[in-house]
């Protein structure tokens, strides 16, 4: 059966009946394997809906479900928390799914769909933009939610990276003073005070926390050392001692390829350190989740 609606999508179940005649024609292409419900009403071509990563899709229904409340009337809602940060392009470990929405009063969850979680507070001009044609939290307000409301490694994930994408650290602070006593504030001041803009990878955020979590000296970031192959970094590490940790496999904050041009950079970068008698621990990402294991990792670089 081809599809028969001009495009993917999103759709409203409305929309297609429009164009098919029927008012059970959304359900009928959902039971062919033609279309996919990716929200109450919401509709998208399935194979094309499969195509695209988590984040996009996130981003699709967050279009959709403005569109349509859009037409129903005016919003009285801003998109806030981890759909804000996922419009600003922030990252994100293991988020949920749901459509995070900040309204002016205590909501009754009732009122809601299932996939939307409503946030009651008060949002000033400073506290509000457009992100791709849709309101949101600005940037600072969306991290300091959204570190609220995650555990403290994913919170210091999303906090690094909005600095790397020019939060204010005044701003933060303010945003932290006026929400004191809410909970998560704890886990969000925490992520905050050790926030950095030297983290260039989640996995780099991950490790600088549990660095920090662990009876060790505070290590440095991003370590310019002196080779006989010239200046190069070393993601973390002890610069007095010559021990450093290299964060491998990596998802930049930012693009990162690698291509076997950087690969063959990266070997003889190490070359070079070891000729400087520096030592290098290398981590991936799952080294990073046997806490017990690293840290012996760990104590074992800084008394070799």
């Amino acid at each position: 059966m081809d599809f028969p609606l001009p495009h993917p999508g999103p759709w409203l179940a409305s929309q297609v009946a429009e164009r098919l005649g029927s008012g059970r024609a959304a359900e009928r292409l959902v039971q062919g394997g033609l279309l996919v419900r990716i929200a109450h009403g919401l509709y998208y071509r399935l194979d094309a809906w499969h195509a695209l990563g988590a984040k996009e899709r996130h981003l699709v229904t967050l279009r959709a479900h403005f569109d349509h409340h859009a037409r129903l009337s005016e919003p009285g809602f801003v998109y806030s928390h981890l759909s804000a940060a996922r419009l600003h392009g922030l990252s994100l470990w293991k988020p949920d799914e749901f459509i995070h929405v900040t309204v002016p009063r205590a909501p009754g969850r009732s009122r809601y769909r299932p996939e939307v979680r409503p946030h009651a507070g008060h949002l000033g001009s400073e506290d509000r933009c457009l992100v791709s044609g849709l309101p949101a939290t600005a940037l600072e307000r969306t991290m300091v939610d959204s570190a609220c409301i995650l555990q403290r490694g994913a919170a210091q994930i999303i906090i690094d990276h909005g600095l790397r994408l020019g939060a204010e650290p005044a701003r933060l602070e303010a945003l932290l003073d006026r929400a004191s006593g809410q909970r998560g504030v704890v886990t969000a001041r925490a992520a905050i005070a050790l926030g950095s803009t030297l983290s260039e990878s989640p996995g780099e955020s991950l490790l600088n926390w549990q660095l920090n979590s662990m009876p060790v000296p505070t290590p440095h970031q991003q370590i310019e050392v002196a080779t006989r192959a010239g200046r190069v970094r070393v993601d973390t590490g002890w610069p007095a001692i010559r021990r450093g940790i290299e964060f491998d496999g990596r998802v930049k904050y930012f693009a990162y390829a690698p291509t076997p041009e950087v690969l063959l950079r990266e070997r003889q970068r190490e070359k070079a350190l070891m000729e400087e008698d520096w030592r290098l621990l290398r981590l991936v990402w799952a080294d990073l989740f046997d806490e017990a294991e690293l840290r012996r990792r760990v104590d074992r670089l800084l008394a070799s």
